[in-house]
């Protein structure tokens, strides 16, 4: 869990969840933006990643694609959803593997 453990059943938060599997450095990340949340950003800071390598972040909706760091995810990615009860998918996959 990327968003804490505690009211996970309120319906004013996002709730967000890192699903990564180390041994082949793939994995998704899914976000609920819940139907009474006001906020339209959130930031979630990624766990198990390498600092020193690269990933993407491919949007499965959109394919729209994010490059960054395992640092850089690691110390905040802003997830942007403009509707309320909304889900955000992505996979992660380290940059030089297939995916």
């Amino acid at each position: 869990p990327l968003s804490g453990i505690e009211n996970t059943t309120k319906d004013n938060i996002w709730l967000a969840y890192e699903l990564y599997r180390p041994s082949d450095e793939t994995g998704y990340l899914v976000a609920f933006r819940r139907k009474n949340n006001k906020d339209r950003n959130y930031t979630v800071k990624l766990g198990g990643l390498n600092p020193d390598k690269t990933y993407i972040l491919r949007n499965c909706d959109s394919d729209e694609e994010i490059k960054k760091t395992g640092k850089q995810l690691s110390t905040g990615l802003t997830l942007t959803s403009d509707r309320p009860e909304t889900c955000l998918l992505y996979k992660i996959s380290v940059v030089g593997k297939a995916t």
